[in-house]
């Protein structure tokens, strides 16, 4: 990895880190309002296989991996999610919301940008990475699925709006919008058929 790029990467890292911690105090607080607490050691082992991917691409200095699955993957699926929730949002939480979808499609944009210039040398590996990571992504809602009916949203709904994310964000790095379809369609087919029930 460059120098400038191990940089800019390291500067991004620390400012999305710092958000984050902010989301995750802010969304703390919503759970406090709710009477609900956060079940930690859950999101721990369902994010564990695809942090398990992005730490395996830092290791080898593969800085466009960490971008799919960090700034493209993870964001695109929280932005898709903080909307559905948008209008099931109590008082208390639907500002805290709606700030924090500003910045998750910031971050997603930290990624898009990077990627954009470089776009016909990283193609390949943007398309590998995400066959690997889809199938962990959204194997996530499987686990999820119960939760997120019980505070209004449809898990179809949700892989529905991911997936619309995601091409925009493809296409916005350099795909054509029927191959950014065509690619989407293709591995997101693919991540559902391995077993995974939303109905």
């Amino acid at each position: 990895m460059r120098a400038s790029s191990r940089r800019w990467h390291e500067r991004r890292t620390i400012s999305n880190a710092v958000r984050r911690a902010r989301h995750a105090a802010d969304f703390v607080g919503c759970g406090r309002q709710l009477q609900v607490k956060p079940d930690s050691p859950l999101a721990r082992r369902l994010l564990a296989p695809l942090h398990q991917q992005f730490l395996e691409a830092e290791r080898k200095g593969d800085l466009v991996s960490c971008l799919v699955i960090q700034c493209l993957i993870i964001e695109c699926f929280a932005v898709a999610a903080y909307r559905l929730y948008l209008p099931v949002a109590d008082p208390y939480a639907r500002p805290i919301t709606e700030a924090v979808i500003e910045d998750e499609a910031e971050h997603l944009n930290f990624g898009e940008q990077w990627l954009r210039p470089r776009f016909a040398d990283v193609a390949a590996q943007v398309e590998a990475c995400a066959a690997r990571a889809l199938p962990a992504a959204l194997a996530m809602l499987t686990a999820l699925a119960a939760d997120l009916r019980a505070i209004g949203i449809d898990p179809q709904e949700l892989v529905a709006e991911f997936v619309v994310e995601f091409q925009g964000s493809l296409e916005r790095i350099g795909y054509g919008a029927a191959e950014a379809r065509q690619l989407v369609t293709r591995l997101t087919a693919r991540a559902l058929s391995r077993g995974m029930t939303l109905s």
